[in-house]
């Protein structure tokens, strides 16, 4: 597997833990998964790892190689290793509402603002170059 196809496999399992675990104590039925990542929304959940823990435990399938989210958390504004991971660290990233209706990966990067990336990965910023 390339580390392309590699990293959309990895970028997708926090869908499949969405669609099977929602909130603890919430029926996966009942639960209206646009409207708690929906920040407009009165039924919004701003305890984003409460469902998504799971994502900072992954490993990826070459040991040396971190993912992208324990790759990247350290470098969110406000992060604190001392607490670890906090919502405000999610959002920084996932600042949009996620979409759903489509259910499919080439959504997936529409959940993610790529003005938090181009910050740091522009020609005046201090990671790689992905953005001119």
């Amino acid at each position: 597997m390339s580390r392309k196809a590699t990293f959309v496999a990895l970028a997708l399992l926090p869908l499949l833990a969405v669609a099977s675990a929602p909130f603890p104590g919430a029926d996966a039925q009942a639960v209206n998964a646009t409207a708690i990542h929906d920040p407009e929304s009165s039924s919004y959940r701003s305890d984003c790892l409460t469902c998504h823990a799971a994502i900072l435990k992954e490993t990826s399938q070459d040991p040396r190689v971190q993912t992208f989210h324990n790759a990247m958390l350290p470098f969110t504004p406000g992060y604190n290793p001392r607490k670890g991971a906090q919502n405000t660290n999610c959002v920084f990233c996932h600042r949009a509402a996620v979409d759903f209706t489509q259910e499919s990966g080439a959504e997936l990067r529409r959940t993610v603002s790529v003005e938090a990336c181009v910050s740091c990965h522009s020609r005046s910023g201090p990671g790689p170059v992905y953005y001119k």
